[in-house]
């Protein structure tokens, strides 16, 4: 495995990993108060919204990466050519 390709999975597994563990945390939490409360409620509906976060989150780092890339090969073609 190349890498980049390491280095990209690892970045996936930590993304995952942290997502599960807000998810799961923020429902243990919330599972301490009874139902009705106002604080369990918005923890469940950040349960809820996690792996939407997380997902925008991803997107936004590749995209960061892709415009970088767009900026810099042009820079990079010129400067070494």
């Amino acid at each position: 495995m190349t890498p980049k390709l390491s280095l990209m999975l690892t970045g996936v597994a930590v993304l995952v990993g942290v997502a599960v563990a807000l998810i799961v945390l923020s429902l243990l939490v919330a599972a301490l108060f009874p139902r009705g409360h106002r604080a369990a409620d918005a923890l469940r509906r950040f349960a809820a919204l996690v792996p939407y976060l997380a997902v925008g989150a991803g997107m936004a780092v590749y995209a960061l990466c892709f415009l970088a890339f767009l900026v810099l090969f042009p820079i990079l073609t010129i400067y070494f050519s």
